[in-house]
């Protein structure tokens, strides 16, 4: 079979030069483009190396990297999404959006996996059990060919589905189009409402949209540098501010190392589901980006929801900004604050055991300047599932922003009732 093959291929013509061809002619051969035939002629593709290396016609390795970069070149350059294609300008963002596709849609670990087992290598490897098992080498072939089927099928079954940019881009436009928007005094107070429940970096992050940057590390030592101007007011010594430090950088890893091991320990020993523990690890922006893009797979696929987040909170909203720069849109001083007016009209809450898709069917107002600070503050709440309870009248931000006490009273009631009601 092997020597029937390179009859085919020819002495003549580099093998690695068919190889080129066939996969350029399995990209462009006439089927409709659109994501799912793209993973179909990515399938084929993989499928195509598996079986050359199999037959010990090609080098594996040189070969994979053959096929990845005309993979790549056609996915981020021929069948990208228009709208992507228009505002993704840097070549680190389709090297990120390459990655993460590779990766989770077309599920490429397989295909590597198969490509171990039907090399050269794993059949040296695996060898030392020939007297065992005679037929080792058919044995590793079959199942790297199951396993690259697995692979179709886990990548073709969208478990976890997303939008597309131009998806995106016009689910934002249905809700404001950026040359639209105006900063009132009211989304400021708001924001500052929302910043301090949510994400206190927000606005210290000027040009970074989740915590995996230098400015949220910056942020966090300007905290600390703050604790430490304050200990210096109360005229502690600077031995005493020191240790003091110290101490709570150490309570910090050792807290979070502890958090880490109970999480491990309840996902992996006793079962429970991780999405129970994530909460909290999310910027405004990673918080946007899943709740306009993600389709499908929201809650049974979690992890693999968290870095598509830290991906594309960078990637997308970064890109739109730039986007916004190349065309001139004014206000681009307010981008934040814009994001922030997206987040409050999308995103859902669980208030006292009862979902509300958007803050305006909350509290069935057509418009987000018809919400009460007071309202608005109970929604905050709701973001992180929380139960009302009495007492919260006399929070530190209600304080903050004289809201009004009875107001809120009279809110904690309404859900209550709510949802007393519903549970009948």
């Amino acid at each position: 079979m092997e020597n029937f093959l390179t009859e085919i291929l020819g002495t003549n013509i580099n093998p690695y030069i068919w190889l080129v061809l066939l996969i350029g002619l399995i990209l462009i051969s006439r089927i409709e483009i659109n994501r799912e035939n793209i993973k179909i002629k990515t399938f084929l593709i993989f499928i195509l190396i598996v079986t050359l290396g199999a037959f010990n016609i090609l080098d594996i390795k040189f070969s994979l990297v053959i096929a990845l970069f005309i993979i790549f070149i056609f996915i981020e350059f021929i069948y990208v999404d228009s709208f992507q294609k228009e505002i993704i300008n840097k070549l680190l963002y389709s090297i990120f959006d390459f990655c993460y596709k590779m990766i989770f849609e077309y599920k490429v670990g397989y295909y590597i996996i198969a490509l171990i087992l039907v090399s050269d290598c794993f059949e040296k490897v695996m060898g030392i059990f020939s007297p065992v098992i005679p037929e080792i080498n058919v044995i590793n072939v079959i199942v790297g060919y199951l396993l690259s089927c697995y692979a179709g099928i886990k990548c073709l079954k969208n478990e976890f589905a997303t939008k597309e940019f131009s998806e995106i881009k016009k689910s934002i436009d249905d809700i404001l189009p950026y040359y639209n928007f105006i900063k009132t005094n009211k989304l400021e107070k708001f924001s500052e409402i929302l910043i301090q429940k949510e994400d206190k970096s927000f606005f210290e992050r000027k040009k970074t949209y989740n915590w995996m940057s230098i400015e949220f590390f910056k942020y966090r030592i300007k905290r600390l540098r703050s604790h430490y101007e304050q200990e210096r007011g109360q005229n502690k010594s600077k031995y005493k501010i020191v240790f003091d430090i110290i101490k709570r950088v150490k309570n910090f890893i050792f807290t979070s190392i502890k958090k880490i091991i109970s999480i491990l320990y309840n996902v992996i020993i006793r079962r429970k589901n991780i999405k129970l523990y994530l909460r909290g690890y999310s910027t405004i922006e990673m918080q946007l980006v899943r709740t306009l893009a993600v389709k499908n797979g929201y809650s049974s696929h979690v992890i693999q929801r968290k870095i598509y987040e830290l991906i594309y909170s960078k990637v997308f909203f970064s890109s739109l900004k730039s986007y916004f720069e190349y065309y001139h849109y004014r206000n681009l001083n307010d981008y934040k604050y814009y994001l922030i007016y997206l987040y409050i009209n999308i995103a859902p809450v669980k208030i006292n055991q009862k979902y509300y898709s958007t803050i305006l069917k909350m509290y069935n107002k057509k418009e987000l300047d018809k919400i009460k600070i007071e309202e608005f503050y109970i929604w905050t709440l709701g973001l992180s599932h929380s139960s009302i309870e009495k007492g919260i009248e006399e929070s530190k931000i209600a304080n903050d922003f004289n809201m009004d006490k009875s107001e809120l009273t009279k809110l904690i009631k309404r859900f209550s009732n709510i949802t007393k009601r519903d549970n009948k």
